[in-house]
Order: C-alpha cells, then structure tokens, then sequence
C-alpha cells in the first residue's frame, strides 16, 4: 500500500498545530517511518500525546525525530519519554527552542541510557527559559549518561545545564575526542 512505503514525513514550518498532528496520526503511523520533522509547526505538549502513540506504532524505525521550533516544554518530552525510549535505532533527535528547563535533564539522561545508536542530541537554545537551577547530582547523571553513549558525536545544551556550581564546564573533563558541544 501507499502508506507502507511512506519513510520520511517532512512537516516543518507548517503551523499545523496540535489538531493537525491528531488528524495525521493514522497517516504518521504508517510503517516504517524513518524521518519525522515536525518543526515549526505550531505543536505544543498535547500534541506529545499523539506523538507518543505515534512512536510506540513505528516500532522502532524512526531514526530521525525534528521537534525543534515547538513549545513542547518539560511536560510533552516526559510524555514521550518511554515511547522514545523504544526507538534504539534514532540517530538524530532535536528539541532546541522548544522551552525546555533543567527539568527535562532525568528524561533527557533516561533517553541517553537508551538510545544505542544516537549520535546527535541537540536541545539547547531554550529561548531563555532555563529557569530553575539543576540540582548538581541530576547535572552529573546527564554528563555520565553522554559520556557513556560513544555512538554521540555532536550535543546541543545549554550551558548552564552541564556546568557544575562552581561554574566549571563539566564536559571539558571527559576529554572526549570527537564529541562536539555546542552550548548556548
């Protein structure tokens, strides 16, 4: 069928809004899925819900997920969370100027964990809503989990959620060769 062999849906800048992703989700379903852009699309955390179900129905096949651009926040990454969590073959996922605080760093680590084959994380440039200050030990378990997942060869954050209380880049301690970070 037609929708089996769907393998990129590319969205991006097109306000769609949360009604749109829930009218496509049968559409976006369709497997294999390999490349979902839904940046710019005017999404929010409710429209993390059909996303959710979204991923849980690829089966793993999204290697590419773009959410940029969307005030998704701390509340729609949690509610992707496990689903994202399945898909161990992403290779790029990004989430920058999505509204993002040190809040999301337990989901983001979770996901580091689990993502075998990521090599791009970016989720900086949080439109400057790094409200709220990280607690130390939380910085630590995210810094561990990048330092853990070889396969990452570029990190976007902000640079307040990887410096320690002192102000210190704690990443510059892994001396991690071929790990580009790119802090905002």
């Amino acid at each position: 069928t037609a929708c089996s062999q769907l393998r990129s849906v590319d969205l991006a800048g097109n306000n769609i809004g949360d009604a749109g992703v829930a009218s496509l989700q049968a559409a976006l379903a369709c497997h294999p899925l390999h490349k979902i852009d839904l940046s710019r699309c005017g999404l929010s955390a409710q429209a993390c819900s059909t996303l959710n179900h979204v991923l849980y129905a690829q089966q793993c096949h999204v290697t590419r997920l773009d959410l940029s651009g969307n005030d998704i926040d701390d509340a729609g990454l949690l509610e992707m969370c496990a689903s994202l969590c399945q898909c161990s073959n992403m290779v790029l996922f990004t989430m920058t100027w999505c509204h993002l605080t040190p809040a999301a760093l337990p989901s983001l680590t979770n996901m580091l964990h689990h993502l075998t084959a990521l090599q791009y994380l970016y989720c900086g440039e949080q439109r400057g809503n790094d409200s709220g200050k990280a607690d130390i030990s939380v910085k630590k378990n995210f810094i561990s989990a990048v330092a853990s997942r070889q396969s990452l060869k570029a990190l976007g954050a902000p640079r307040s959620w990887v410096r320690d209380d002192s102000g210190r880049n704690m990443l510059e301690r892994l001396r991690r060769p071929g790990l580009k970070e790119l802090l905002s």
